[in-house]
This record gives structure tokens, sequence and C-alpha cells, in this order.
């Protein structure tokens, strides 16, 4: 007895030979392209997280500031104090504004990213502008700060709502 292997049918070979000629093509294109899929996907994961952080940073400066100026207020912060964290925050805007900057610059945005970038900055200067107003309040005492940093407030929430997408 010996074990023969059966010989295969005349159909067989040739469609092995036409899945091989066929098939080969797709795998190609397919390791081709899905690096760019990959990077694409990881390119879009980048800017949906870098304008979830960006609208984060300008509710969370926002509520900062406005919160260190009712406990300024009421007197539960002194000057020293709100100044030390006020200083801190205008510190903080100047650094994420270098940094979006940069972002903007380097052409990585298009289409509406570069508008929605350009809103952010453009808060970001909103509330530099309204932490300035209450530091020079704190350091003069002149009520012309106050309807300054009133105005930047009002200006930047206005921003804020627009870019969070909240209803008044």
């Amino acid at each position: 007895m010996h074990d023969a292997q059966p010989k295969p049918s005349p159909m067989q070979v040739p469609m092995k030979s036409l899945c091989g000629r066929l098939l080969a093509p797709v795998l190609l294109f397919l390791t081709a392209v899905y690096p760019a899929f990959c990077k694409a996907d990881a390119q879009e994961q980048m800017l949906q997280t870098t304008g979830a952080l960006c609208a984060q940073g300008l509710y969370l400066t926002y509520t900062s500031v406005g919160t260190l100026a009712d406990g300024f207020v009421k007197k539960v912060y002194d000057k020293d104090t709100t100044s030390q964290f006020l200083g801190a925050y205008i510190q903080i805007i100047k650094n994420i504004k270098e940094q979006l900057n940069k972002l903007q610059q380097s052409g990585a945005l298009q289409g509406e990213d570069v508008t929605f970038m350009e809103k952010v900055v453009d808060t970001y200067d909103l509330l530099a502008a309204e932490a300035n107003a209450f530091q020079s309040y704190i350091t003069s005492g002149d009520q012309a700060n106050v309807s300054v940093y009133d105005g930047k407030r009002k200006a930047a929430w206005k921003n804020i709502q627009e870019i969070l997408g909240i209803k008044d």
C-alpha cells in the first residue's frame, strides 16, 4: 500500500493560481494603505483631544479667575494671596497661548480646526485681559478696572458658550 496523494483536478490548479494573482495585489494594497488610515485616525484623535483640552482649559480658567474674584470681594483671600493666584493664572494663560500659537503656525490644523483654534486663542486673550484688569484693580483700587474686568469676562463667557455648545 502506498499513500499516494490524489491528483488535483484540472480546475483546482487554475483556481489556486487565480486566487493568488487576485489576492496578492489586494493584500499589498491593504498593507500599504492601512498605516495611512491608522495615521489619519491617530491625527484625528489627537486633534479631538486637543480641542477637548482647550475647551476644558478655557472653562476652568474662566471659573478660576471668577472664583478668585468672588473670594477676594468676600475677603476670603487677601491682596497678596489673590495677586499670587492671579500671577499664576496669567502665566499659565501666557504659556498656553505660546503653545497654541506654535500649533497654529505648524500647519497641522486645517479647515474648521483653524477657525476653532483662532476662537480658543481669542478667548484666552479675553481671559488674560480679564485677569490683568482684576490684578490692576487689586493694585490700584480703580473702579474703571472693574468695568474692564466685567466686559472681558462677559465676552470670554460668550465665546466659551459657543465653543462648548452651552445655551443661555
